[in-house]
């Protein structure tokens, strides 16, 4: 918000026109913890920040809604590594269910996925 160029009274266009994938995104996340719901559904919420500030909301969400039941879609194994039950889909099935080191160790499928994208991410070569 202090980056916006009226801050809190910067005029917002439809769907956040002005505002960049990040930006909305944080916002978002800032609407949810002043909301305080009993349920939340983050579907990508994360997709479009960068791994430092994707780790920050990561920490900061364990804190403000620790009475909160929240459901995460994501495709970034950062985002759901922590959770306290994974429920591992494949083609609409649900193939496995349990903590990311149970699934890790017990389906091929996500530990391939898991390791490509921890290499792709972790090679200096990238």
């Amino acid at each position: 918000i202090q980056t916006l160029p009226e801050g809190y009274d910067t005029v917002l266009g439809d769907m956040g026109i002005g505002l960049s994938g990040g930006q909305k995104q944080l916002l978002a996340y800032t609407r949810l913890i002043l909301a305080q719901p009993k349920i939340a559904i983050l579907d990508e919420a994360t997709s479009n920040l960068d791994s430092y500030t994707e780790n920050l909301i990561q920490e900061n969400m364990k804190k403000f809604l620790t009475n909160c039941t929240t459901i995460i879609i994501a495709h970034r194994f950062s985002t759901i590594q922590d959770v306290e039950r994974l429920i591992l889909i494949e083609n609409g099935k649900i193939k496995a269910i349990g903590s990311h080191q149970e699934i890790y160790e017990s389906n091929e499928y996500y530990r391939k996925l898991y390791d490509i994208q921890n290499k792709a991410f972790l090679s200096p070569d990238k």
